[in-house]
């Protein structure tokens, strides 16, 4: 196989960056934006969906700590020199980005809802087709990348 260490920025990965980086924007904004009506004490782990401790309202920003962590690292992981494919490197880098920051985005929400009283547990019904969405992604990535080598 033969070493592809170009990247072209087309349009899609340009968007694609750009929905990241708007996702850990509201990842921060949103806690942010609650943080003074949240009660000292909010949910900071559950056990199928439901609350199992507690933690300072300062743990609400955890998540978007982890997220900006994991938008740095995978940004710079997705810049550094690979001997293969970099266009299916990078595409799985910037979707693996906005599949994590949805999920961080869609618990911080909840606990949000579930410290204001909105809620009562946390609901992860939407997960399984996230995660298939992801799965059928990833599979389109690697179909469209050997289809390009051809």
């Amino acid at each position: 196989m033969e070493e592809n260490t170009k990247f072209k920025k087309t349009n899609s990965n340009i968007i694609l960056e750009t929905i990241s980086f708007l996702l850990l924007l509201i990842l921060w904004i949103i806690p942010i934006y609650f943080f003074s009506s949240l009660p000292e004490e909010i949910p900071m782990h559950y056990t199928q969906a439901k609350v199992d401790s507690y933690g300072s309202k300062w743990t609400i920003f955890y998540l978007p700590i982890f997220g900006l962590i994991l938008f740095v690292t995978l940004t710079l992981l997705s810049k550094t020199k690979y001997v293969g494919n970099i266009t299916e490197i990078k595409k799985t880098s910037i979707i693996s980005k906005i599949f994590m920051l949805l999920i961080f985005l869609v618990i911080n929400y909840s606990t949000i809802e579930i410290s204001t009283g909105i809620k009562k547990a946390l609901d992860l019904s939407f997960l399984p087709f996230l995660v298939i969405f992801y799965l059928l992604i990833m599979v389109a990535i690697k179909y469209n990348t050997k289809k390009e080598l051809i």
